[in-house]
């Protein structure tokens, strides 16, 4: 079993550029960084494999994970890793390699000829090493299928190994591939974690210096040490930034010493190849660190107010008329600053604004209930004053409603609102039992007491809000007979209940004879139906005796609540 990891944290092996590197050809090496165990996506990087996203990946499959600490007895004997980078959440790619040595990893890269690379990556055997000595990892790598360099046998010591070599391009090459190969067989051991694959373009160190901070329009030298490196006819390209991050090529800068004159502080690097030929590839050349030039602010344009009866002194000189003014001022440090003074006249001005705000609100930190008009003098540059005059509008909505009502359920009643001021929006709540949420006038029918507020809204985004209590009395009255003569001459024949509209439903209707035998009952009928019978004086289709008669009846209330009665009735044939 062999297993392989990969990432692009580039560090330089031993055997590696001594002195300056540039760009790293793997620029997707590292594999972006996750919270994931796994990557949900294959980036196919390892020809002749099939990707897995459940680990750990078996023979002939590999995975991109951050960490294999997770993935149980199969991984036992091995080291608990993630990726050798300072990111916790790095992805590495893990291969499960087949049993037979060969190919795991190919890419392939643009080269400029007589350019030097360094090919190397970091290595360690993931068995414990603690456990069993087992198959050690051994790995070749390859340019255009040629090995030129291998690890030997990576010892199973639980450290990190830098390897790698140089290669330096053929004349005519532009291009190669680069490969990396198993040479030990699967099974036990061959167990290995590799990292932080780099191409890397070799070259002199570019170090910039300058000896001081320059002045604002005067010229100045940058220029660009080279140290080490192999390169015979070293070739320059400077670029400029406001920012450091955006960078623009300096057309013409193509030698070890730029010449510049600035204005305003900017930033600056050089890249370094072997040839003008090379000098665009990124490929192909060398880069420097950046560095920031500050520049000594010698040139200022300032304006200012002359208020009248007033003075300016710069150095020895006196302004007392407005014009157009330039004065070189000597500094100390070299530096010579050249002011040009635009002096304009200045007198009390007048200015007027309009503002609203709602009643009750702070403006400059006062509170105001009435429309106000605020004038304030403000000291303007050098004693110049002027007039702030502020027509301050109150806006007050002044909602009324009408008093607290009371009505009968089942009635409606129509609440008329008024304002003294602009309404846009007008907002009921609760929006029950309305016949509108959002109108000024609104009738209401609520079957419970019920208090409605009104919300409203004006141009200025004031708000005022009042509420009214609608009463409802909910008229529960019921008449019980106390006799009834169901002797057919059409006259009171029905014992029944009658009930006004604030009964909803008659729950229990029971008649008992004087032994407390039930001799009638109905049940859950509503009050106001035609389904309420009543009793009509029989027993099991028989004429009942005369006499006293007791009952039970247990009403429903529109309100959910329920009352009971209990009495006599006399049945008279």
């Amino acid at each position: 079993m062999l297993l392989i990891a990969f990432s692009t944290l580039a560090r330089p092996p031993q055997s590696g550029c001594p002195d300056g590197q540039g760009f790293n050809a793997f620029a997707n090496g590292d594999f972006g960084s996750g919270t994931d165990n796994i990557l949900s996506v294959d980036p196919m990087s390892a020809p002749g494999y099939n990707y897995s996203t459940n680990p750990p990946p078996d023979d002939g499959f590999y995975t991109i994970t951050n960490n294999t600490t997770s993935w149980g007895s199969f991984a036992s004997n091995w080291i608990d890793i993630g990726d050798n980078s300072p990111d916790p959440n790095g992805y590495m790619m893990v291969v499960n390699a087949s049993f037979s040595p060969g190919i795991f990893f190919r890419q392939s890269v643009d080269v400029c000829e007589g350019t030097t690379y360094q090919f190397s990556a970091d290595i360690i055997n993931l068995l414990e090493p603690a456990g069993p000595q087992e198959i050690l990892p051994n790995v070749d790598f390859l340019v255009n299928g040629a090995v030129l360099y291998s690890t030997g046998n990576i010892p199973q010591n639980g450290l990190w190994q830098n390897v790698g070599f140089t290669y330096t391009a053929l004349p005519g090459q532009t291009d190669v591939t680069l490969e990396l190969r198993n040479n030990a067989p699967g099974g036990q051991g061959n167990d290995l974690a590799l990292d932080n694959i780099a191409f890397i373009t070799c070259g002199p160190l570019a170090e910039l210096s300058i000896d001081a901070t320059p002045c604002a329009g005067l010229p100045f030298d940058l220029s660009v040490n080279l140290v080490g490196g192999d390169y015979v006819n070293p070739y320059f390209q400077w670029q400029i930034s406001e920012n450091g991050i955006n960078w623009t090529d300096i057309p013409g800068a193509n030698t070890s010493v730029l010449e510049q004159t600035l204005m305003e502080s900017s930033y600056f690097r050089v890249f370094v190849a072997d040839g003008n030929v090379n000098i665009d590839q990124i490929n192909c050349r060398v880069g420097s660190n950046s560095i920031l030039i500050s520049i000594r602010n010698t040139v200022a344009n300032e304006t200012v107010t002359l208020c009248t009866g007033d003075e300016i002194v710069i150095d020895d000189s006196t302004i007392v008329n407005p014009g157009l003014y330039i004065f070189t001022l000597t500094a100390t440090n070299g530096c010579d600053s050249f002011l040009t003074l635009t002096v304009e006249g200045g007198s009390p001005t007048t200015i007027s604004i309009d503002d609203t705000i709602c009643i009750g609100a702070l403006y400059l930190g006062e509170s105001y209930t009435t429309s106000t008009v605020i004038i304030d003098t403000l000291v303007g540059m050098n004693g110049c004053d002027s007039i702030h005059i502020t027509n301050l509008f109150v806006d007050n909505t002044d909602l009324i409603l009408p008093a607290d009502v009371t009505i009968e359920q089942g009635d409606t009643y129509t609440i008329i609102p008024s304002a003294s001021g602009q309404v846009i929006q007008w907002n009921w709540t609760p929006d029950t039992f309305l016949s509108c949420n959002d109108c000024q006038i609104v009738e209401v029918n609520p079957i419970t007491s019920t208090r409605y507020l009104l919300s409203t809204l004006s141009p200025a985004n004031c708000t005022d809000s009042a509420s009214i209590l609608i009463a409802v009395e909910l008229n529960k009255n019921v008449f019980i007979p106390n006799a009834f003569s169901p002797n057919n001459d059409g006259i009171n024949e029905l014992f029944q209940i009658y009930a006004e509209d604030g009964v909803f439903e008659i729950s229990i209707f029971a008649i008992y004879d004087r032994w407390g035998g039930k001799v009638f009952e109905f049940n859950n009928v509503r009050a106001q139906s035609n389904d309420n019978p009543g009793w009509n004086g029989t027993v099991n289709g028989q004429r009942a005796n005369e006499g006293v008669y007791a009952y039970f009846i247990e009403v429903l209330l529109l309100d959910g609540t329920r009352e009971q009665y209990e009495g006599d009735v006399v049945l008279i044939r």
